[in-house]
């Protein structure tokens, strides 16, 4: 289930393979964000209605401690790093491809 916590093998697997993927999802007691939700817009319309852009913005939010036992501790005042992957539909609305990791830094409190 995503957003969700991965084991991601350094180096990736014996065949290459470094993005997410279910197999590496790790198990339901450490899966520990909270109220997770993703949502996803393919197009901005204007007051009147009529389409502004026509990209596709997502949006992910979740709840999460910031102190857990084993996990590394998040400083809500300094710059965490967030990793996570988009995995593309094609044409035929089917997955395309391997997804690769994407991050950013996000700052939880100023």
């Amino acid at each position: 289930v995503n957003p969700g916590k991965y084991d991601i093998p350094a180096g990736g697997t014996e065949k290459g393979f470094s993005g997410p993927s279910l197999s590496f999802s790790s198990g339901i007691d450490k899966q520990t964000l909270m109220d997770g939700y993703v949502s996803a817009n393919d197009a901005y319309l204007d007051t009147n209605g009529t389409i502004v852009s026509s990209f596709t913005n997502t949006k992910m939010s979740f709840a999460k401690n910031l102190r857990e036992p084993d996990e590394i501790e998040i400083d809500p005042y300094e710059p965490t790093l967030l990793l996570y992957a988009v995995a593309l539909l094609d044409r035929g609305g089917e997955y395309d491809g391997n997804p690769e990791w994407n991050y950013t830094h996000v700052n939880l409190l100023n």
